[in-house]
């Protein structure tokens, strides 16, 4: 525990469908096992999981509160808007691969731009539905790419940006909310938790906030 956060290695039995030979004939059983999610929460409510299959944000908060009496319900960010995905493209150091979709089919934030590579983007939106840019293993940035920087990312939909920070991390966020990111397996427990802990609240504070979010009551 943070002096204002919680974080949670949280552990939830799963049962995992397997198909197995027993007497010449195919029978289906059920094996359980441990799965672990990390879990981040924040003083004012805010919240952060890791995705695990079969273990949910909703277990965690009720093994947390099974000896509260009170209603609460949960809210997650289901999509992002342009704006956020801009955010987080400006935010970036380096750029290393990136998706777009509606091509040239956006206005541009801020509005100065190159007509020339605005019509070039537009052409291209004609001829296809989405792009993938990517540099492989190289340390380029695609922000430093003329007609990503001034045409597709201006003009386009970001659906998936993959950046580094000067520290060589790699953070990666979709528009579906995901934000994927790693943790120094050197550090300590209580390191890692701070680590996890600051990755989140910058993301929260400088790409999430106002975008749309799901109530969930489950």
């Amino acid at each position: 525990m943070g002096n204002d956060f919680l974080y949670v290695d949280f552990v939830k039995e799963v049962s995992e469908e397997v198909t197995q030979i027993e007497e010449g004939s195919f029978k289906a059983t059920e094996i359980p096992h441990a799965r672990r999610m990390q879990f981040l929460l924040f003083e004012n409510g805010t919240y952060a999981f890791e995705s695990r299959r079969g273990v949910y944000d909703s277990d965690v908060f009720e093994y947390l509160l099974e000896d509260y009496d009170f209603q609460y319900s949960l809210s997650r960010y289901e999509s992002l808007g342009l704006d956020a995905m801009r955010r987080f493209y400006k935010g970036s150091d380096r750029v290393k691969k990136l998706k777009a979709d509606e091509i040239g089919q956006h206005e541009p934030n801020p509005h100065v731009t190159d007509e020339e590579i605005r019509e070039l983007t537009e052409d291209f939106g004609q001829h296809s539905r989405s792009i993938i840019a990517s540099v492989g293993r190289t340390k380029e940035n695609l922000r430093n790419a003329k007609f990503i920087k001034d045409g597709v990312a201006k003009y386009s939909g970001l659906s998936m940006i993959k950046s580094v920070t000067p520290e060589g991390e790699i953070r990666k966020l979709r528009d579906s909310g995901r934000f994927d990111f790693g943790v120094d397996a050197d550090k300590d427990e209580d390191e890692q938790a701070q680590s996890v802990r600051d990755t989140v609240s910058n993301v929260i504070r400088n790409v999430f906030d106002g975008a749309s979010v799901d109530d969930d009551d489950d």
